[in-house]
């Protein structure tokens, strides 16, 4: 008689951004949060997706960009792009893996510099895959962006089991 073993583990998906301002008129550098974010249902889907290798083109799930936007409402897991006006999209510029040695950490990171998105107010984040889709969504502290500033973004992403 076989006997069926029946082997379970969940992953867990955890999001936590890190938003630095860095002041270049007073040298004067704020780490504004520090928190989790929401993975979103569409980014639960992308997950999945990479996992079981069932994209269409296995590129389009690759996260290639944040979105910053306008508005502050609340985030929730069935929202599909930022809420407010767009005020950039930018593609990130570093990603690794195993962050500080630890396997299941990615991090992407970015910079918007002192020329970008001048004259708004950033209230919310997203990240996006390269087809558009939103993996994660941050309601930010307010960021009345200037010349003056330039504001780096650094997104992790932890897969336990725990």
């Amino acid at each position: 008689m076989k006997r069926r073993m029946n082997v379970s583990q969940g992953i867990k998906v955890r999001g936590r951004v890190k938003i630095t301002v860095h002041d270049h008129s007073t040298g004067l550098i704020t780490v504004l949060c520090d928190d989790p974010n929401l993975i979103v249902n569409n980014g639960l889907t992308v997950f999945g997706q990479l996992l079981a290798q069932i994209a269409v083109t296995p590129t389009d799930n690759k996260i290639t960009s944040i979105k910053f936007g306008t508005d502050s409402t609340a985030a929730a897991a069935a929202q599909t792009n930022i809420i407010g006006s767009l005020i950039i999209q930018k593609n990130i510029s570093t990603y690794t893996e195993d962050v500080g040695g630890t396997p299941g950490i990615v991090a992407f990171e970015l910079t918007l510099d002192t020329t970008e998105g001048n004259g708004s107010t950033i209230n919310e984040i997203g990240l996006f895959t390269a087809n558009g889709t939103m993996v994660a969504r941050r309601v930010t502290p307010a960021i009345p962006k200037t010349n003056l500033i330039s504001v780096s973004v650094e997104w992790r992403l932890t897969f336990t089991t725990s």
